[in-house]
């Protein structure tokens, strides 16, 4: 895949389909407000973790839901709940690529209140070539190009999904585990670099965690994650 040819359709696409009415209550945004798509108002009400939140840190009972311990840190948005999960469900399902700009806005604020290491690269959690062939874009890549870093950080190509499985959502926890074991590879030495996973959405954090051991596997020395929700499976 052509990321920089990728990432020049995306940026034409937003401008050519911004909204110009917040996304959630529908007033006229100003245009300060229209690179999020969100008004003030709607920023306000949006419930979201404490700025500097890392789940692994902060949250001991979370932390033992997840599968994680090849992840240094997590932080997220804030709970996979309304409205957090309109937006998302917007982006990932509605195709609605603007609704990309929130999610990196707000976890751009999240990331720049963590002690965390200088971040090197950026990973986008890969599809399968086949779902990124049927679903036409990567939505955590999309992500990707709206989280703004003090320093300039490249984006990591090299780690690939090499098999396919079966969506996570339509899984049990058990199920969830067994469906993503080794299903990613790293082909770049990765020697002294911290690596930031980003994605939409963790539930079991069992995607994630294989994801950070693949780039472990390739001596990187810290992987942590951001997404945009926290869901936990009822």
């Amino acid at each position: 895949m052509d990321f920089n040819a990728t990432k020049k359709w995306i940026q034409s696409f937003l401008i050519k389909h911004m909204p110009t009415d917040c996304i959630l209550c529908q007033l006229p945004l100003e245009k300060p407000q229209r690179f999020t798509q969100l008004c003030a108002t709607c920023v306000l009400d949006m419930p979201t973790y404490p700025l500097g939140w890392d789940i692994k840190q902060h949250d001991p009972k979370a932390t033992s839901e997840l599968t994680c311990s090849n992840l240094a840190g997590i932080t997220a948005i804030g709970k996979y709940d309304w409205p957090l999960d309109h937006v998302l469900l917007q982006l990932k399902f509605g195709r609605r690529l603007w609704a990309a700009r929130p999610i990196g806005a707000l976890l751009t604020k999240q990331l720049s209140q963590l002690f965390w290491p200088q971040i090197d690269f950026v990973c986008p959690l890969p599809l399968h070539k086949n779902r990124l062939r049927s679903r036409g874009f990567n939505q955590a890549f999309v992500i990707c190009q709206h989280i703004k870093f003090d320093l300039p950080v490249n984006i990591l190509c090299s780690l690939k999904r090499v098999k396919y499985s079966m969506p996570q959502s339509e899984l049990s926890r058990r199920k969830r585990l067994q469906n993503v074991r080794n299903i990613f590879r790293c082909s770049e030495d990765l020697t002294g670099k911290t690596i930031l996973l980003v994605d939409d959405v963790v539930t079991t954090g069992a995607t994630l965690d294989n994801a950070a051991k693949a780039l472990l596997e390739q001596n990187a020395t810290a992987v942590y994650a951001a997404v945009g929700a926290i869901r936990t499976l009822d």
